[in-house]
């Protein structure tokens, strides 16, 4: 009985190794997408989080490219004319404004072709990508330097009008 099961482990040992080996193990059986094991991680301050929601969908961590003072309306309309070929996904944080009643975007969201986003805030945008693709983010990112912007001035705090005696 036993030399019958160690001839049934020789005979079914190079097919157990050939099921195991690396080639195999990238093969997935999942046929319901990609699943997020922690959800909570994905969103930062009541939105997603770019670098979480790279390395989710494309199972790699991103380099980023950042840059900042720019004209976010503009590289906005130049983003969506450039790659409206390559945009499959769009998430989009956006408020209304009372004084000039309508929304507006806080935070844009492009998710690309080929492991790229773009994430599109209110004077920045930062650039995610795979280490084979530094010359289009080098590219991006001079096309993005066209929409800088010089004098923007951040409020820090409120002044008070009136002064007391």
């Amino acid at each position: 009985m036993y030399l019958f099961i160690i001839f049934l482990l020789a005979l079914m040992g190079p097919f157990i190794y050939s099921l195991s080996s690396t080639r195999m193990r990238k093969f997935n059986f999942n046929f319901f997408g990609e699943r997020i094991r922690n959800i909570n991680s994905l969103f930062e301050n009541n939105f997603i989080d770019s670098r979480v929601l790279f390395a989710t969908r494309f199972n790699s961590l991103a380099n980023i490219s950042l840059i900042k003072h720019i004209d976010s309306a503009r590289a906005y309309m130049m983003i969506l004319e450039k790659f409206k070929n390559e945009i499959t996904t769009v998430h989009q944080y956006n408020t209304f404004d009372y004084n000039e009643s309508k929304v507006l975007f806080n935070m844009t969201i492009f998710v690309l072709r080929n492991k790229r986003i773009i994430e599109l805030g209110y004077d920045y945008a930062e650039i995610l990508f795979t280490a084979k693709d530094y010359n289009w983010a080098d590219a991006l990112l001079s096309d993005l330097a066209d929409f800088r912007v010089i004098d923007r001035r951040k409020v820090m705090g409120f002044v008070n009008s009136e002064t007391t005696s």
